[in-house]
């Protein structure tokens, strides 16, 4: 079988989720090329996988979201001429930003008539994309996890980690690290733990920030408050891995969230997760209990102080998160799309 994935390996250094998926995928024998949405680059496959089909709607600039959605949807539209079958995985069911209402509701009325089938992260991902996408719910399709990310990055233990960022090995410490974008919250949360009564508490928030009036905002809260670090640059994979681990519990706490690779991340490296009872966060917090602790409505300064000063035993058990079985399960839902029959090995 020959797959063609928006993104296959090229988004590696920003998320390994695509990467981990493909390399597997073809440890299977599945074929797997990186897929370039332009009518001129097509080239006949049996699957065009797509993932986050709304990144165009997110750019700044009218023009070009317009000119790239247009560019996106006519190269589906030529590969399903050419016989390929459109596969999408629903990491999100809208943009983050909403920048062109009209626009994206316009956008997805033709994506949706070009999916073939579809991929859910999580049950609570399959009401999501009904209630936003109705005609989908009649489309072929199927709940097949995130992987975790074991493995993926440097192995730092926490005592190195918070020696390489001073930070002391009784503190409590709560953190965010990864992508800071307004939607994630992390003003909020800055402004939460200002109510935080702990002398020994720190807060952590480390990632690329591109927004620069969120960036001054943060850099304001930071500077009233001495337990915080800000360090908003992007992170190696060490670094990433520092971060994370020299924190007790990493905080999600998205305004607007459906799934989250930062939450398996974090449970990868050993280290509790305090989100929003919100998407498939809480489908999460049932499946790994006691590592991912949710919250209601809005995040609260006690809910920061209790996550911090409960640290589960052990590691958290991510078997039903392990990348080849949720490889294989993807490659057999291409084969029902495409009528394929796998080969034989006996």
């Amino acid at each position: 079988m020959h797959v063609a994935a928006l993104p296959a390996f090229a988004n590696a250094e920003a998320n390994r989720y695509n990467s981990l998926l493909y390399g597997e995928m073809q440890r299977l024998g599945v074929t797997v090329d990186e897929w370039r949405p332009t009518p001129r680059a097509q080239k006949r496959v049996d699957v065009v996988h797509v993932h986050w089909p709304e990144s165009p709607l997110n750019k700044p600039r009218p023009v070009r979201a317009a000119g790239r959605g247009i560019e996106l949807l006519a190269a589906l539209a030529l590969a399903r001429q050419r016989g390929a079958r459109v596969v999408w995985t629903a990491h999100n069911v809208s943009s983050h930003w909403r920048r062109y209402p009209r626009a994206e509701r316009l956008f997805w009325r033709m994506f949706d008539r070009l999916v073939d089938g579809w991929i859910a992260l999580s049950p609570t991902t399959v009401e999501a994309v009904v209630a936003a996408h109705p005609r989908l719910a009649s489309v072929p399709h199927e709940v097949i996890p995130h992987g975790h990310y074991r493995d993926a990055y440097p192995d730092v233990s926490r005592t190195d980690a918070r020696a390489a960022l001073n930070v002391s090995a009784d503190a409590r410490v709560v953190g965010f690290v990864g992508r800071v974008k307004p939607y994630k919250g992390v003003a909020e949360l800055m402004q939460r733990f200002r109510d935080v009564a702990d002398v020994d508490g720190v807060l952590l928030v480390a990632g690329r920030c591109d927004d620069d009036d969120l960036a001054r905002t943060l850099q304001r809260l930071a500077a009233s408050d001495d337990r915080v670090r800000l360090h908003l640059t992007a992170l190696s994979d060490r670094e990433l891995s520092t971060w994370v681990r020299a924190c007790d519990v990493l905080v999600l706490p998205y305004v607007d969230v459906l799934n989250s690779g930062s939450a398996l991340l974090a449970l990868s490296l050993g280290v509790p997760v305090l989100a929003p009872d919100r998407g498939a966060i809480a489908d999460l917090a049932a499946n790994v209990p006691a590592w991912v602790t949710t919250y209601d409505g809005d995040l609260t300064a006690a809910a920061l102080a209790a996550a911090s000063a409960a640290a589960p035993a052990g590691t958290p058990d991510l078997s039903r998160y392990e990348w080849a079985p949720i490889a294989a399960a993807t490659a057999a839902f291409y084969r029902r799309l495409t009528g394929a029959v796998p080969t034989s090995s006996g």
